[in-house]
């Protein structure tokens, strides 16, 4: 049985295109995302399973999935 993957949680974050064709991320979508990573930290900061590495490659990982994104919707 294979093991349901999660999508990366910045899969719902908005990007929008400009008249030139670039790709970006709304203000708003920008404050919102911080905000969640602060959460996250904080939540994380006290379990001693987890060290800043770990937390950093979780922040790498949903970056590389905006970057996917934002080359596809480019084109």
């Amino acid at each position: 049985m294979s093991e349901k993957k999660t999508p990366p949680a910045t899969s719902k974050i908005p990007l929008c295109t400009d008249e030139a064709g670039g790709v970006y991320i709304p203000a708003s979508a920008v404050t919102l995302l911080l905000r969640a990573m602060a959460t996250c930290c904080r939540n994380l900061a006290a379990d001693p399973a987890y060290t800043l590495d770990d937390i950093a490659e979780v922040l790498a990982q949903e970056a590389d999935a905006i970057d996917c994104r934002a080359i596809s919707r480019a084109g």
